[in-house]
């Protein structure tokens, strides 16, 4: 497990990578909450990672400069995803909204709104940074296998308040993605999107809708479980230069899990993201080539020769085996007689391989029987021409030709 978790990270923070080269159009302005959640996710990975590595089975204090920073930057994270999925999660709603004209926007309205993403995807974790290093009550903690941490609070009602927006935009966001898809033009989803953004497909919006999903959820219950862990702990004396250090052993067993379930939520987000807006396009595609491949192996194989045969049964029905027979000596050459007896052979005992050559010769039999006759003059009745049928026809030119 120790030996897990550091390359667990870093290969989720590498995968963060793999969304913007499966979507190109992401790194435009209109998708920089997307581009700032996946930079969050990245420095959060990177930072337990080398937690991982460097406090491996030791609490001690190293490298007191890197804990200050990231520990601060882990802070900034908390918010940071909330903000992100947000704003994501209100595009989306914004985009299944109905209307008949294309969203035309002017200059300073998409100036306006890319300082609004800045503001909440930037500007909020910032302040949140901020207001940390003014509550807290000393200066950070470090926990066996975990590393640097932010302090672990005491009972207080400004851990409630401190945590209580990050939570509430998760939840927000939760809600817009669920009620994204029940709009009353759910079933027009792909006209609308056109109308939106041009840039906005169904399959972008799918997959941004399930990453906002199971991130939000999984940020949700890391906030929940993070204000449920800091009002079990004591409150302790307010002092800006101590560092406190734990032993995973001073923690009981279920604090064991929730820190370990906090920590393994950082690599499941990234990985969220990576598999939601790469993966699912990439299933997307490969669902397609294989039905594509399964088309054209079907096209060589015994099975379409059957679906042939059960397209001719019209065909069938229309001509007699001794119609067909007629009509292939009739307008075949007659220096071809092994074709004539291979023809026969089909037609009394069929088999899957011969299938298509009976089909196509039964079309050109049908084709060729249904052109025009020319009127042969023959001598019934009152001497009034008359049109002759294929097998009349025959039996005339037979008896002509004798």
């Amino acid at each position: 497990m120790l030996h897990a978790m550091p390359a667990a990270a870093f290969a989720a923070a590498a995968g963060l990578s793999l969304p913007f080269a499966a979507h190109r159009t992401l790194v435009r302005r209109q998708y920089l909450p997307v581009v700032a959640m996946a930079l969050w996710l990245f420095f959060a990975n990177v930072v337990y990672g080398v937690n991982a590595l460097v406090w491996s089975g030791s609490y001690e204090v190293r490298i007191p400069v890197w804990c200050d920073i990231t520990t601060k930057l882990l802070i900034a994270v908390a918010y940071g995803i909330p903000s992100c999925i947000v704003c994501i999660a209100a595009r989306l709603r914004l985009a299944v909204v109905p209307r008949e004209l294309p969203l035309e926007r002017t200059p300073k309205e998409l100036k306006d709104a890319l300082i609004l993403d800045l503001s909440l995807c930037v500007g909020m974790p910032i302040a949140s940074m901020i207001i940390h290093t003014i509550v807290q009550e000393h200066r950070f903690d470090i926990v066996e296998d975990l590393g640097c941490q932010p302090e672990i609070p005491a009972v207080s009602a400004g851990t409630v308040f401190f945590w209580l927006p990050a939570l509430v935009f998760a939840l927000l966001a939760l809600f817009q993605c669920c009620m994204s898809p029940l709009s009353p033009s759910r079933l027009q989803l792909h006209e609308h999107l056109a109308l939106f953004d041009t840039t906005l497909t169904l399959s972008t919006f799918l997959s941004l809708l399930a990453a906002v999903l199971s991130i939000g959820a999984l940020w949700a219950a890391l906030l929940l479980l993070t204000v449920h862990e800091a009002l079990r702990l004591p409150p302790g004396a307010v002092d800006w230069a101590r560092v406190d250090t734990y032993a995973w052993d001073d923690f009981p067993a279920a604090s064991q899990r929730t820190r370990r379930f906090c920590w393994w939520v950082y690599p499941a987000a990234a990985l969220a993201l990576t598999v939601c807006v790469a993966g699912l396009p990439a299933l997307a595609r490969l669902d397609v080539w294989a039905g594509t491949c399964a088309r054209l192996h079907r096209r060589r194989s015994s099975i379409t020769l059957r679906e042939l045969r059960k397209g001719c049964v019209r065909r069938l029905r229309r001509f007699t085996n001794r119609q067909a027979d007629t009509a292939m000596q009739e307008h075949r050459p007659r220096r071809h007689p092994q074709r004539l007896r291979r023809h026969r052979q089909l037609r009394r005992r069929p088999r899957q391989h011969h299938a298509e050559v009976l089909c196509a010769a039964l079309a050109l039999a049908e084709a060729r029987a249904r052109r025009a006759r020319p009127a042969l003059e023959h001598p019934v009745g009152l001497g009034a021409p008359v049109r002759l049928g294929p097998t009349q026809l025959s039996q005339h030119r037979r008896r002509c030709a004798a």
